[in-house]
């Protein structure tokens, strides 16, 4: 029985090993991907209205509220909660309030509030 000669590529890489990165090509961004492009069209129309939905629910519920009870409320799936609770953050309008509270599924998840303006 012959036996294969291992060369360079053959041996198994540390995952901390700089040339197993090296090696893999990242996705391009998903802003370059036509089927994100497509769903952001998709989705622009009603990015305000959940902005405002959510800004609304937050002014009325002063203790915050978690993702999950955001989405459970608003009727909005937890996806699109997280992306526009993401906008909110990036505009500087929510804040993490310190408490936690359970989700649906029983974990434990932050309470975001409403940061007012002045």
């Amino acid at each position: 029985m012959r036996t294969r000669r291992r060369g360079p590529h053959d041996r198994q890489m540390s995952f901390f090993d700089e040339r197993r990165h090296e090696k893999t090509s990242p996705k391009p961004p998903a802003d370059l991907q036509p089927t994100s492009r497509m769903a952001a069209k998709v989705a622009a129309p009603h990015v305000e209205q959940d902005l405002q939905r959510i800004v609304a629910l937050l002014t009325a519920r002063s203790d915050g509220l978690t993702y999950d009870a955001i989405s459970e409320a608003l009727n909005i799936p937890l996806q699109t909660v997280c992306w526009r609770m993401k906008d909110l953050r990036d505009l500087g309008r929510i804040a993490k309030s310190g408490q936690r509270a359970k989700t649906r599924s029983g974990a434990s998840a932050v309470v975001w509030i409403l940061i007012k303006e002045v």
